[in-house]
């Protein structure tokens, strides 16, 4: 059995040669770890996910089936071969998993969050919020769940609930993009737009190369009237969109923001 600290630096070297694209040294390195430690569930994650991304599915799953025999009921392998499943359609099967995952983990809130999205994707509202509920129950920082439960309030109509929640999120993730986007696209929506560009404005300042937080800022400096510097946000936004190969979306909304002008 190889020191810990070699695995980890295997995983992690792997992790980032992943990241940049070189996907044969990222396989090269998850399975070295393999041989060394099987009974590690990274590196048959990983490894999967670089079958994923080359588009060799049967080896993506039989990555997955292989690293939960050497590790059963590992939430981590369930709730990513699920994810993979739901892509491809194959929504039985990933609910079966999640649904394994959660029954031996219930403290592993990201497989029920991703239950919870198949839920509504069938229309299951009420099974869908139990979900959220069961993820927040077992894991109360989990961010993402408390802002996708707030989303699903929000879509309900429940205003109220959807603001504790994203409220909740934020007092574990005073930056979290997603969460201050979708409080602030409830508040536009209600017509709250001083609340609403506040929150816009902290996204932007939380992740200022993320190109859709400029877009949700400037919607609301347009209708807030402000429209210089809405037509400025838009620019700016519309550069990162290019610079991070988002140039479509931002193309529509420049056009958007522009024609009032």
């Amino acid at each position: 059995m190889p020191l810990k600290i070699n695995t980890d630096m295997w995983n992690y070297y792997a992790k980032q040669a992943y990241n940049n694209g070189n996907y044969s040294e990222a396989m090269r390195l998850h399975k070295m770890s393999i041989e060394y430690n099987p009974c590690d569930g990274r590196p048959w994650l990983g490894l999967a996910r670089v079958f994923w991304k080359r588009g060799e599915v049967e080896k993506a799953e039989e990555a997955y089936k292989d690293g939960l025999y050497y590790n059963p009921n590992n939430p981590f392998l369930m709730q990513s071969w699920a994810v993979m499943l739901e892509k491809l359609g194959k929504f039985k099967n990933a609910i079966s998993i999640l649904k394994n995952s959660v029954k031996h983990n219930p403290g592993h809130a990201a497989s029920w969050v991703a239950l919870a999205k198949l839920r509504l994707r069938f229309g299951k509202v009420k099974e869908a919020r139990e979900c959220y509920r069961s993820a927040v129950s077992g894991d109360p920082k989990s961010y993402v769940a408390l802002q996708a439960w707030g989303c699903l309030e929000a879509e309900q109509g429940n205003v109220l609930e959807a603001r504790t929640l994203f409220e909740r999120a934020l007092n574990v993730s005073s930056r979290s993009i997603h969460t201050l986007l979708a409080w602030a696209t409830l508040e536009r929506k209600e017509g709250n737009l001083i609340a609403a560009e506040s929150l816009a404005r902290r996204a932007v300042s939380a992740s200022p190369e993320y190109s859709r937080a400029y877009s949700c800022l400037a919607s609301i400096c347009e209708l807030r009237g402000q429209y210089d510097e809405a037509s400025y946000l838009y620019e700016i936004g519309a550069a990162q969109a290019q610079r991070h190969g988002d140039a479509g979306f931002f193309q529509v909304q420049r056009w958007m923001g522009r024609s009032r002008y």
